[in-house]
């Protein structure tokens, strides 16, 4: 997250003190490797490696969590490395309603090279989620929605257009994450 990622996070803590839905439909499990030197074709040692939950609105509920803001995240999660994920989330103390898919979370590694300040990503495809588990994720937030425990809905933008209509009816302030 830059700097200007953070001030956008910290005046929208501010600005919606209540709670927040964070939806991040498919996150990724991320192994971050660190390289003094990373040697293309070459063969390389990490210095450091760790492994987290990455995705759009992730971020962001990291950030509301850590200034004190009561979310929720919820999306949808596969295998081993969704468990991992929801082992990270809990042991964090973030709250997480997911849904349970057949496949796989998918996974990203991302190498950096500490000499050049670089870093690169590398993503398994997404996974191919058919009409039917994407509409009972609608219909999961729906119900979390419909509880009256949320104020807004934090979502990537690309999918504001799906959910306005129910936030709308619901009385939900929608934020997007103008970056997934």
């Amino acid at each position: 997250m830059n700097a200007g990622d953070a001030a956008a996070v910290t005046a929208a803590a501010t600005a919606y003190p209540a709670a927040t839905l964070c939806l991040c439909p498919i996150p990724f499990w991320e192994q971050r490797m660190v390289f003094k030197r990373f040697v293309n074709e070459g063969v390389n040692r990490a210095r450091i490696v760790t492994h987290q939950t990455i995705g759009p609105t992730i971020s962001l509920a990291r950030a509301l969590h850590a200034s004190g803001k009561a979310i929720t995240l919820t999306g949808m999660l596969g295998g081993d490395r969704g468990e991992s994920i929801r082992a990270e989330l809990t042991a964090l103390g973030i709250a997480h309603e997911f849904l349970d898919i057949p496949q796989p979370t998918p996974a990203c590694v991302c190498v950096i090279d500490e000499c050049t300040g670089t870093q690169t990503r590398f993503f398994d495809p997404q996974p191919s989620i058919d009409r039917a588990a994407h509409q009972r994720l609608f219909e999961h937030v729906k119900t979390l929605l419909g509880s009256g425990h949320f104020a807004q809905l934090a979502l990537p933008a690309d999918l504001s257009d799906h959910y306005q209509p129910m936030a709308k009816q619901l009385r939900i302030i929608l934020m997007t994450d103008a970056a997934a």
